[in-house]
């Protein structure tokens, strides 16, 4: 340490921050005192650094910035005069430091010996935000200069510091003499728009507003296109202004287009008058503006007599209208219903679109299409009544298969007894009736106004619930899942109808089982989901959703659901309307309806109520040869009338028949006997081991066994839901003789 320092000045300079030193003037730059703060500087105490103990302090220095150095303190020290450089230090842990010194030269002795000294700073952090600024400031040059727009800054009085390269291109003048000058900016700018610009842009910087103005610029050809400039003020957290950020966009063709849209609006006019929906306008105190000539026709009035009155004062008795009309002015929102006028006798469609001025009211006469969607419904009750009596086909098909198979049987046992051999004629032909009476129950339905009363719906689904569980297959399981209360002025008796549609539609749609929810609540309609469907209005609403575990629906085919008369159930097994009349009555209840489906994974329907305010048919197998065989068969069936009926079908065949109740008494029957040429077993079946399962094992056991299934649903259904494979063979209930026989044949002769 350099011990010409008093004591006190040596303590005093060693808790300065930043570096306090003296050195020599030499290649080295040897220091003969440092600053406790060398330390943290550099990484070294200054024990390291004092006569170059450890290191010398030039070896420090960035190898790239010793020679700037060394350059400015030679200058400095041949002047006689303070130096000052900023420039890198390489640390001790090799990181990398930027600093500034300021020092001069300074003799110790009478003799005239020259020394250095100063004071060095650790600026990495200044140099690092000067380097970001640099960067992120050419960033902003390169991105302004690729937008096609005039892109410029102002300083905090206003005055511009840049324009973009589009300044150049749109203007023609050169930019550069443009900086910090308004003058040349407003040389520019039209003479006659010269005063209100340069006006307002006083305004703004006086006041800090926002800049806002609509002028035109000189172009490169000499003529003048309109720009609407805009600018906002930066400022520091104390409010102050410390700039004026700028864009200035081409409106020259938006002002054409404005000069068009007032042609435009006389041919509207005269659209307006042409076209067939009724039209016309209010004011926001509810006065008439424009009726079109439909208007007038509809409503019976003369528009002159209409126009500046209010329109409550002159339709008295349009509560349903005012409020949706209201509703749509204070919420901004297009409304979208159908409402009855009682006093004209008529029933209007209202699309209502809410603007600065006042309202918009688009209507048509839906009189005559309510009196075709009436007729619509009646054929819905129609389709509802043949789903509600084919609800109970899978128990009825077994009764009609033992009687009806029976009754044939004794005729043909009975054929030397013709007393006898009538009666059984009889029952055949009294099950025929039965039958037949079935189907004309189909074809039965009932008609019946609309009466509508405010209920929870969630109340009427669950006082539905045993009815859906009596119609649908003892393999679907229902659940149901009430949300809010949800109370609608809905009618309870088309909506049940809607509700069991539905609910039948689903149970067809999983004809192997599955799981039917259905959920009630409330649901909010934001404006997005109004935005994509024309016809929902934001808003609260009733919700009941009907979901399956089903096949699902092909999207060609979802597009086409709400159709009258569109089905793709096969000839004679639906109408086609239950969907459509379930759009028809929603739309007459002023609600929404939504399907969305994914084919294989299910469907959900969900019906929207304003808050407060198909059949499956029985198809026929095509008939088959009559052959027998005396091979032996394992019947597994838990139903006892179809598996006592079915075991005297096959012994009557001649073959030799061994009966189960279920899936685990087929099986010991299987494990206790040493062959079966056959396996015939029902597909669903209680007691844990269904028709597949108990097939599997059997053929474990038994390697060679042929195996035909025989189910209530069809046979693509039970395929379709995983349980059998599409190669299985399958006997449809109900059957008759001959389809047994031919079904038993082909499952024992095939390879």
């Amino acid at each position: 340490m350099d011990h010409a320092l008093p004591l006190d000045q040596q303590l005093l300079l060693k808790h300065i921050p930043g570096m306090v030193y003296r050195c020599r003037n030499d290649d080295n730059w040897t220091m003969l005192f440092v600053s406790n703060a060398c330390e943290a500087l550099t990484g070294y105490s200054p024990d390291d650094l004092i006569d170059n103990k450890r290191v010398s302090y030039a070896s420090l220095i960035h190898p790239e910035d010793r020679d700037m150095v060394r350059r400015e303190v030679t200058v400095g020290v041949r002047a006689r005069r303070a130096f000052h450089c900023t420039y890198r230090l390489i640390t001790r842990d090799r990181l990398v430091r930027w600093v500034r010194e300021q020092g001069e030269a300074v003799r110790t002795d009478e003799r005239g010996a020259l020394v250095l000294q100063g004071y060095i700073t650790d600026i990495t952090e200044e140099k690092s935000t000067e380097i970001a600024l640099a960067e992120s400031q050419a960033s902003f040059t390169q991105l302004a200069d690729s937008m096609p727009l005039i892109v410029w800054t102002a300083d905090a009085n206003g005055v511009t510091e840049y324009t973009n390269r589009a300044f150049a291109e749109f203007t023609g003048l050169d930019r550069q003499p443009l900086q910090n000058s308004v003058e040349r900016w407003v040389s520019a700018i039209h003479p006659d728009d010269r005063a209100k610009v340069t006006a307002a842009w006083r305004v703004a910087n006086q006041t800090g507003s926002d800049y806002q103005q609509e002028y035109r610029l000189h172009s490169p050809d000499g003529s003048y296109r309109w720009y609407l400039s805009q600018a906002l003020p930066i400022r520091n957290r104390h409010g102050d202004i410390l700039k004026w950020y700028g864009a200035t966009i081409d409106v020259h063709d938006q002002r054409l287009l404005l000069q068009d849209a007032r042609r435009l609006a006389n041919r509207l006019i005269n659209t307006l008058e042409s076209i067939t929906d009724a039209f016309f306008t209010v004011d926001k105190d509810w006065k008439f503006t424009y009726l079109n000539a439909k208007a007038e026709e509809l409503l019976g009035v003369k528009r002159n007599n209409m126009l500046g009155r209010v329109v409550w004062a002159e339709f008295p008795g349009a509560e349903v209208f005012e409020s949706h009309y209201r509703q749509a002015v204070a919420e901004h929102s297009t409304q979208e219903f159908s409402a009855e006028y009682a006093p004209l006798g008529k029933t209007f469609h209202v699309h209502a679109y809410p603007s600065g001025e006042g309202l918009a009211v688009y209507f048509r006469d839906i009189t005559s299409d309510l009196a075709m969607e009436e007729g619509l419904l009646r054929a819905q009750h129609l389709e509802a009544m043949g789903q509600l009596t084919g609800g109970v086909a899978h128990d009825f098909n077994n009764l009609l298969t033992v009687i009806l198979g029976n009754a044939e049987l004794l005729e043909e046992l009975l054929a030397t007894q013709p007393e006898l051999r009538s009666l059984a004629g009889m029952i055949r032909k009294a099950a025929d009736s039965g039958a037949e009476l079935t189907r004309r129950l189909l074809a039965f339905a009932r008609r019946q106004a609309l009466e509508p009363q405010l209920i929870d719906i969630a109340d009427l689904v669950t006082n539905m619930e045993s009815l859906l569980r009596r119609t649908l297959h003892e393999d679907i399981d229902i659940q149901l899942i009430h949300g809010s209360q949800a109370l609608a002025v809905v009618d309870p008796v088309e909506l049940e109808s809607v509700l069991l549609n539905l609910c039948v539609n689903a149970r067809d749609a999983m004809p192997g089982g599955g799981c039917l929810t259905i959920e009630t609540g409330l649901r909010y309609l934001d404006e997005e989901y109004a935005a994509e469907h024309a016809d929902v209005a934001p808003g609260l609403y009733v919700m009941m959703a009907v979901s399956d575990t089903g096949c699902g629906i092909a999207p060609n085919v979802l597009r086409r659901v709400y159709e009258p008369f569109f089905t793709t159930k096969g000839p004679g097994t639906g109408t086609g309307l239950g969907l459509s009349m379930a759009y028809g009555f929603v739309k007459q209840s002023r609600g929404h309806i939504n399907i969305y489906s994914e084919p294989g994974d299910g469907t959900t329907v969900t019906i929207y109520l304003p808050q407060k305010s198909g059949v499956p048919q029985l198809t026929q197998e095509p008939e088959a040869t009559l052959q027998g065989g005396t091979e032996s068969v394992l019947l597994v069936e838990d139903d006892e009338l179809v598996r006592d009926y079915t075991a005297r079908l096959l012994r009557n065949l001649g073959y030799e028949v061994t009966q189960a109740s279920d899936g685990r008494d087929g099986l010991d029957k299987l494990r206790g006997r040493e062959h079966f040429d056959l396996l015939l077993t029902d597909v669903i079946m209680p007691g844990g081991l269904n028709g597949p399962q108990l097939a599997k094992a059997a053929r474990q056991a038994r390697p060679g066994l042929k195996v035909l299934y025989m189910s209530g649903y069809t046979e693509n259904a039970v395929i379709r839901h995983g349980h059998l494979d599409a190669d299985s063979p399958m006997l449809n209930k109900p059957f008759q003789r001959i389809e047994l026989a031919r079904k038993v044949r082909t499952a024992l002769d095939c390879d």
